[in-house]
C-alpha cells in the first residue's frame, strides 16, 4: 500500500471517532385510539392515545450539543439519578412542545395552518413503578416513553404537523386500529398527517360513515413522503454517498458495465439498509463510526483506482465483489441515519421501507445517467472530462474529511 493511502486513513480514523455528534434522525410514534369519557346523548366518542419513544440521550442539552457524544445505553439511564431523569422529563416535553403541532381542523379547510391548536399533558409512564422500567429497545439504547391522549371532537379533524424547528426530526409514526390493519407513516419535517384518518375513526361517530377515503389518501401521501425522503437523503443531505456514485460511474469502461456496477451497489445497500432500518439489526454507535470512516475511504480508494486509466473488461468484472462490500458498508450508513427506532419487528414497516429504498434507488441511478450523458454528448473529451470529476471527488472528499475533523 503506498505511503499516503495509509496518511489518509490514519488521518480519517483518528479524526472521525470525534467529529460525529449525536443527531436524532427519526422519532418513532405509536397512535390509537381509544375510548373516553365524553359522551353525548349516551355516545362515547374516541380520544387517541399518543406514545413516543424519546431518545434519553438527546434530552440532555449537554450531550446533545456535544459532537463526541454518542447514543448513550439502557444502563446509563437506569443508573441516572432521580433529578436527572426529572430533568429529562422536563427537556423532553420541551421539544415535543416545540416539533411537534396538534391541530383541530373543520372538514372544509384545506390546510391547517390555522387550525385551533392544542397543547396537551405529557406523561411518563416508565416513572409509574420503582424503580423505572424503561422501554427495550432493539439497540439496548437509552429510550423512554412519553404518553399523551387527545379526544376526539366530533365534526372535527385532528392533525399532527412536524414543524420546522431546529430540534424537528422526521417521525415514523406506527397507527393501530382495530378496522384496519398497523400501518406505518412516514412524516417529514413540515409535513402534517390527519390521524383522524389514519386510525379511521368516524367522522360524525355514526356506524355506516367511515372514512376509508381519507385513510388511502393519507396512505398515499405517506409512501409518496418516504419516497421523497429516500431521494433527499441522497440529494441533497448525502453528499458522500453522491460523490461514491460518481466515482462508481467513473470506474465502468461501458455503459453496460456502468449499469451492472449500479445495480449491484444497489441491491447490497438495500439489504443491510433494510435491515437496520426496520430494526432487524442495530448497529452500536462505534459501528456508525467505523461504516463512517469506510464510506470517505470508499470513495477515496475508488477515485484513486479512477486515477490509473481505463481498465479492460477482466480487471473492470474483478471489481464486482468489492462494490457489493462498498453497497454493504453504504448501506449501514444509510439506515443508521434514517433508523426507525421501533422496539419491535413489523411486517407492516415493508411498504415504507420499500418506498425508501425505491427513492434512494432512483436518486443513485439518476447520478448514474446524468454522468453518462455527459459522457455521450461529449465523446471526443471523455478521458479529460473522466479526470477532471475524478479530481473534484477526491478534493471534495478530502475537504469534508477536513470539515468533519475540525467540526466546522
Amino acid at each position: 500500500m503506498k505511503p499516503i493511502f495509509v496518511f489518509v486513513f490514519v488521518f480519517i480514523l483518528f479524526t472521525s471517532f470525534s467529529s460525529f455528534a449525536h443527531e436524532w434522525k427519526q422519532m418513532y410514534i405509536l397512535a390509537e385510539p381509544s375510548v373516553s369519557n365524553t359522551t353525548d346523548k349516551d355516545k362515547k366518542f374516541p380520544s387517541i392515545n399518543i406514545t413516543v419513544l424519546f431518545d434519553a440521550t438527546y434530552a440532555v442539552p449537554e450531550l446533545r450539543d456535544d459532537p463526541s457524544s454518542g447514543a448513550q445505553p439502557i444502563e446509563w439511564l437506569e443508573l441516572s439519578s432521580k433529578e436527572q431523569h426529572a430533568e429529562m422529563q422536563q427537556e423532553a416535553a420541551r421539544i415535543l412542545g416545540q416539533v411537534i403541532e396538534l391541530n383541530y381542523a373543520l372538514p372544509n379547510e384545506a390546510t391547517n395552518d390555522s387550525h385551533e391548536r392544542l397543547y396537551p399533558s405529557y406523561r411518563f409512564p416508565d416513572w409509574d413503578s420503582t424503580p423505572p422500567t424503561f422501554p427495550k429497545t432493539l439497540g439496548k439504547l437509552a429510550y423512554f416513553n412519553v404518553t399523551f391522549n387527545i379526544k376526539h371532537l366530533p365534526n372535527k379533524f385532528l392533525y399532527l404537523k412536524v414543524t420546522d424547528h431546529p430540534l424537528s426530526t422526521n417521525i415514523l409514526l406506527e397507527a393501530h386500529s382495530s378496522q384496519l390493519p398497523e400501518s406505518f407513516t412516514t412524516i417529514k419535517k413540515g409535513d402534517s398527517v390527519c390521524l383522524t384518518h389514519l386510525l379511521n375513526i368516524n367522522f360524525s361517530n355514526q356506524p355506516d360513515l367511515k372514512t376509508t377515503t381519507g385513510f388511502k389518501n393519507t396512505q398515499l401521501k405517506s409512501l409518496w413522503n418516504a419516497f421523497t425522503l429516500g431521494i433527499t437523503h441522497v440529494i441533497p443531505s448525502g453528499i458522500d454517498h453522491v460523490l461514491f456514485i460518481i466515482a462508481l460511474g467513473l470506474a465502468a469502461n461501458s455503459t453496460k458495465r456502468a449499469i451492472k456496477f449500479a445495480l449491484i451497489f444497489t441491491l447490497a445497500h438495500m439489504i443491510t439498509f433494510s435491515a437496520v432500518y426496520s430494526g432487524l439489526i442495530y448497529p452500536p454507535n462505534w459501528l456508525n463510526n467505523i461504516t463512517e470512516i469506510a464510506i470517505l475511504g470508499s470513495i477515496i480508494l475508488m477515485a484513486a483506482l479512477n486515477l490509473k486509466g481505463n481498465q479492460n473488461d477482466k480487471q473492470n468484472e474483478k471489481q464486482l465483489w468489492p462494490i457489493f462490500l462498498f453497497g454493504i458498508i453504504h448501506g449501514l450508513g444509510f439506515g443508521s441515519a434514517l433508523q426507525s427506532g421501533s422496539t419491535s419487528l413489523s411486517l407492516e414497516i415493508i411498504p415504507t421501507l420499500l418506498f425508501i429504498n425505491l427513492g434512494i434507488d432512483l436518486a443513485q441511478l439518476g447520478i448514474i445517467a446524468l454522468l453518462l450523458i455527459v459522457m455521450a454528448v461529449f465523446p471526443k473529451k471523455k478521458k479529460k472530462i473522466k479526470l477532471s470529476i475524478n479530481i473534484a471527488v477526491l478534493y471534495l472528499t478530502i475537504c469534508i474529511i477536513a470539515l468533519r475533523a475540525f467540526q466546522l
